[in-house]
């Protein structure tokens, strides 16, 4: 946990009681006291999909089972199966104001920041009725092929690592459909080796 070197204060009575009661948006988990710039959310959001969709990905065939049907049930399934928790909200991803408070109040802010933001990519998700839905009969939430297919793109752009670049193919036309012999044993590129009579 973050605490080397901070100092650690409780809660107003009114924080307290918002983090328990009401719960705070994400806006105001990321972005009070910040300049309109939402990049640290931006790339939450990106973190939360691919979290959900790794989980998806590791499941037994791509469902979670035994299911109720609520988006909230399915959150706290995404939420306990992910794989490094602890590396999703980091406590320096938070508004400076919320950074002080003791281990405690973090913890619970962060567990706050992971509910608020995975809710949010499976309402999205589900919303679109092509990528996540609900499968009454096997009581099951089951996830799409093309949303899978988006987590090397979604581990990618999280951890800033470059596109890979596409290797040139090597195409040597000057030994095309020559045996791998003739270009060792001395016969020069271009010169007819076939077994035409003169």
């Amino acid at each position: 946990m973050y605490t080397k070197g901070r100092r650690q204060i409780e809660p107003s009575p009114s924080l307290r009681s918002r983090i328990l009661c009401e719960g705070l948006e994400l806006e105001e988990l990321f972005c009070d006291g910040r300049s309109r710039d939402n990049a640290p959310l931006d790339h939450l959001r990106q973190v939360a999909r691919l979290k959900t969709v790794g989980v998806f990905r590791a499941a037994d065939k791509h469902s979670l089972l035994g299911m109720n049907g609520s988006l909230d049930q399915l959150v706290m399934a995404i939420a306990e199966a992910m794989q490094r928790p602890h590396d999703f909200v980091e406590v320096s991803d938070l508004p400076r104001q919320y950074r002080d408070l003791t281990g405690y109040w973090l913890g619970m802010l962060r567990v706050q920041a992971h509910y608020l933001l995975l809710m949010e990519v499976v309402v999205e998700l589900n919303a679109a009725g092509t990528q996540l839905w609900y499968f009454q009969g096997g009581r099951c939430w089951q996830a799409s092929q093309s949303l899978l297919d988006e987590y090397d793109e979604l581990l990618r752009k999280t951890k800033g690592w470059r596109k890979p670049r596409r290797s040139a193919l090597l195409d040597q036309r000057n030994w095309h459909g020559r045996p791998k012999r003739d270009r060792k044993n001395g016969t020069r590129e271009g010169v007819s080796t076939g077994g035409g009579t003169t």
